[in-house]
């Protein structure tokens, strides 16, 4: 009896904080569908929010300036019930941090204050792989140099035993007709205890290992 009170007592904290988190989110869509995202014109750290460049479930990116120049800040709003979500957060500044590769962002500063986190990075611009892709597909020869830039940017990041985890169209931004690896929020690294637990599965089902399906536990390679 003592268990399935401790286990009924867990599911109901667990739906409080999902809807908690819901409300979050709808709330701040709201903001942003009504009178316009509150971040725009505003200090993070040292940087002034120009523009929003895009939006997610949990955040959105921004175009900031600062002395040296025009960055990426990436932002996302997490409460007490989100460790794992801020983690994988912190996770992928941590990785960008540590590589240095021209088809790899480079990762400049991060700051966590009253719920909201923020990393930021090197500005990308350019269209995803996502908005080349043709049905009858691409000439060999046009696309090339673009799998050169992918494979050794991910040579650069086994390198340093970092497996990207979510590598697909969406993450590949064409800039300058070369390609930048975006998105290392799932990155596993070696040498670091995994965010995730045996049993969980993370990634885009489409383009997932089998052993990320399975989510069996075993390494990503």
């Amino acid at each position: 009896a003592g268990l399935l009170l401790f286990a009924l007592a867990a599911a109901a904290r667990g739906r409080s904080q999902a809807r908690s988190r819901q409300q979050q989110v709808l709330q701040l869509s709201s903001q942003l569908n009504t009178t316009g995202d509150p971040l725009i014109g505003k200090q993070l750290g040292h940087y002034r929010v120009i523009a929003r460049l895009g939006q997610g479930g949990m955040g959105s990116v921004y175009r900031v300036q600062a002395a040296g120049g025009d960055y990426a800040a990436k932002v996302i709003y997490y409460n007490s019930g989100d460790a794992r979500v801020l983690e994988r957060f912190r996770r992928e500044f941590k990785v960008l941090s540590r590589l240095r590769h021209p088809a790899l962002p480079r990762a400049y500063d991060y700051a966590e204050a009253e719920g909201m986190a923020f990393g930021v990075m090197e500005l990308v611009e350019g269209k995803t792989l996502q908005h080349y892709i043709r049905p009858g597909g691409l000439p060999l020869d046009s696309i090339w140099p673009w799998v050169q830039d992918i494979l050794l940017g991910l040579e650069c990041a086994h390198e340093q035993g970092i497996v990207h985890r979510d590598l697909k169209p969406g993450n590949l931004m064409i800039t300058s007709g070369r390609v930048k690896i975006l998105d290392f929020g799932l990155a596993r690294q070696t040498d670091l205890t995994a965010v995730t637990l045996t049993g969980q599965g993370f990634g885009t089902p489409t383009y997932m290992a089998p052993e990320q399906i399975s989510a069996s536990g075993n390494e990503v390679a």
